[in-house]
């Protein structure tokens, strides 16, 4: 039954301006049984594959741009282009706690007021700044304690 799927039997239907056009032949499978599909749930289907194929390539066009940007601006700065829109480049910085025990080992008493505890573990910012001073004595083992992930981001406003 599935064999015509591909036959290019049904043709969507249009309105008097748009010409007609052929469109594959669907299988509807609901509760076990499986039917021919309207043409017009035919031609949804097929519209918004094209959408998403569509989506997904100007995604890629998008990601490279912003690429393209963030290598040539770095984070922290903006483009304005007058009358259409402003590029900012921003970066962050995200602390995850992979070690709770280690942590508690070198921080002892102070663990508690200087990691937010929840479902998941947050470092203060004390903390954070404990771990990217490079003199203070317990970054190096903290270090070990802590993963540092950053990511940069490109939006755009209209102007």
């Amino acid at each position: 039954m599935l064999t015509s799927f591909f036959n290019k039997s049904a043709s969507a239907p249009t309105t008097p301006d748009e010409p007609a056009r052929r469109l594959p032949e669907g299988i509807l499978e609901q509760g076990g049984q499986a039917l021919h599909a309207s043409p017009d749930l035919v031609a949804l289907v097929v519209d918004g594959w094209d959408l998403k194929q569509q989506i997904e390539a100007l995604q890629k066009q998008l990601r490279t741009i912003t690429d393209k940007l963030q290598n040539s601006l770095g984070a922290g700065a903006s483009l304005t282009v007058e009358g259409v829109c402003r590029a900012t480049i921003s970066s962050r910085q995200l602390f995850v706690l992979s070690d709770v025990h280690k942590c508690q080992a070198f921080l002892g008493g102070r663990f508690a007021d200087l990691v937010d505890e929840s479902v998941e573990y947050t470092l203060t910012d004390k903390l954070k700044g404990i771990v990217l001073d490079p003199d203070h004595p317990l970054s190096a083992g903290l270090r070990d304690c802590v993963l540092i992930k950053e990511s940069t981001s490109v939006s755009f406003r209209a102007k």
